[in-house]
């Protein structure tokens, strides 16, 4: 249930969850987006979920979903890809 949102690197190369820029941690769930459930990571501090699917083995593709204002751009919904490092 405990996801880490925003992984970044600080000046020596450690991981570090940014939950200032999150606005917090998240929780992941399963929720039906267009006729699929999908696992999805609801934010605690936005009004945003990010559904996922998995494109192979070590990719996943994800669209953000939530308040317009906050995850569409230009009137589309993001779509972005995560990759196995």
């Amino acid at each position: 249930m405990d996801a880490k949102p925003l992984i970044c690197r600080d000046e020596s190369g450690e991981l570090f969850s940014d939950v200032r820029l999150g606005g917090g941690e998240a929780t992941l769930w399963n929720v039906e987006f267009r006729g699929e459930v999908t696992a999805t990571m609801v934010y605690d501090g936005r009004p945003v979920l990010d559904h996922f699917k998995q494109v192979d083995p070590a990719t996943l593709m994800g669209i953000m979903n939530g308040r317009p204002e906050q995850v569409l751009d230009d009137g589309r919904h993001y779509y972005f890809l995560l990759e196995r490092d």
